[in-house]
């Protein structure tokens, strides 16, 4: 009985869930501890959060243009999609996302792989959003993976940003209004 090949998966930016959640409620913690103490310093704390929170997209979102733009010109193979489907998440307030899981395995000398990427940005679709792209890869179609060659694991199917700027630039101007909000939190708010 043969062994079924070892297919190693690009997991480079996943985040555990409960990694998250202790993170925002250290956060909280802090946030109501600053109330309590001083509301000016509360709002200070909240304001450098937020220039925080955006620096940390826009960089985000520096890394994603660059390795969009670097994916261009990497190797090419063929790889087959083996997950396709819409995954619809609805929160407590009753926000509902629509996210595209797309997983397609590829070989690259001799070794299989497995990427979840199609863009190098996670970005919120709309359901039409995430219908169509799932529609453009169903299981079992070929599609072509490029992959970095310095890092096999790391693949796209829609490499650079053509036809997929505004979901790029979308992620800047979050992050910097992000930080825009926490510099007016952090400096002028305190102040009245």
């Amino acid at each position: 009985m043969a062994t079924p090949p070892v297919v190693l998966e690009d997991t480079s930016e996943n985040i555990p869930r409960i990694f998250s959640w202790a993170i925002a409620g250290v956060l909280v913690a802090a946030g109501a501890y600053l109330a309590y103490r001083d509301w000016h310093l509360a709002f200070r704390g909240l304001g450098f959060l937020f220039a925080g929170v955006g620096a940390l997209v826009v960089l985000y979102m520096a890394r994603a243009v660059s390795r969009a733009r670097r994916s261009v010109s990497w190797p090419v193979v063929d790889g087959t999609v083996v997950r396709s489907e819409v995954v619809t998440e609805t929160t407590g307030n009753g926000i509902t996302t629509y996210d595209p899981e797309v997983s397609f395995e590829y070989e690259v000398a001799g070794q299989r792989y497995r990427s979840h990427r199609i863009i190098f940005v996670d970005i919120n679709y709309g359901r039409d959003a995430a219908r169509a792209t799932v529609d453009r890869y169903p299981v079992g179609s070929r599609v072509s993976a490029h992959y970095d060659p310095r890092n096999p694991k790391m693949a796209v199917v829609e490499p650079g940003m053509a036809g997929n700027v505004s979901h790029y630039y979308l992620g800047f101007a979050i992050g910097l209004a992000f930080a825009l909000i926490g510099v007016v939190f952090a400096y002028l708010v305190p102040r009245f």
